[in-house]
């Protein structure tokens, strides 16, 4: 008998293409949901660094 590191059906082991389209889609949205928050926190950063430049150094009129 052969052993193997996952036992059992290999129907049941094997991922179908839909499954893996799913998995692949998944992953794509969280990758693309996190770079999507990473450039709001830096733009954020930005943002808050100019506002507080800005208010230190009053306006010459």
């Amino acid at each position: 008998m052969q052993r193997t590191a996952n036992p059992g059906n290999p129907q049941h082991t094997l991922m179908s293409p839909e499954h893996y389209l799913a998995r692949a889609h998944a992953l794509r949205s969280a990758t693309f949901a996190h770079a999507i928050d990473a450039l709001v926190r830096r733009v954020t950063g930005h943002v808050g660094r100019a506002v507080q430049w800005l208010n230190s150094h009053p306006v010459i009129s």
